[in-house]
């Protein structure tokens, strides 16, 4: 499951395909992180986890919720695994998918950033035309005031 604080839906990756599963945002899930990137089977809070799983009417095994963190620390959502398997999660397994959010993280910042610099560049192009038409008609202006 991946979902962003501004968006009232999960994505969920299943053999269908992704899909997106309507909830209603909670500031609890937030708040069971406890300033920790990751809520695992050792984690105080790994309980309300798997009851916030059900109450999305999703039976688990197992679960791990990454809290999903721009550079600057703040939250941009939270990615949660889950599966039917017994055994808990290594911690090799998860120092990899902490990695891997990490990329991912910076992957959508990039694209964040990319677009905003390419929306400022369309503005300054469209004010050096805007410019360059004014300019333009100045100088005619001044080389013969007097043609129409």
């Amino acid at each position: 499951l991946l979902t962003f604080n501004e968006e009232p839906y999960f994505w969920h990756r299943c053999p269908e395909g992704m899909t997106a599963i309507s909830f209603k945002p909670s500031k609890h899930l937030k708040q069971c992180f406890a300033k920790q990137q990751i809520i695992n089977h050792l984690h105080p809070s790994y309980q309300n986890l798997i009851n916030y799983l059900k109450e999305l009417n999703i039976e688990c095994s197992r679960a791990l919720a990454v809290h999903l963190l721009h550079p600057d620390k703040t939250s941009m959502g939270f990615a949660v695994f889950f599966d039917d398997d017994a055994a808990t999660f290594e911690d090799d397994d998860i120092q990899l998918l902490l990695d891997y959010c990490s990329t991912f993280m910076q992957q959508v910042e990039l694209k964040f950033n990319y677009e905003e610099l390419n929306e400022l560049y369309e503005q300054q192009v469209a004010i050096n035309s805007s410019k360059t038409k004014f300019f333009s008609i100045i100088s005619h202006d001044l080389r013969a005031p007097f043609h129409g």
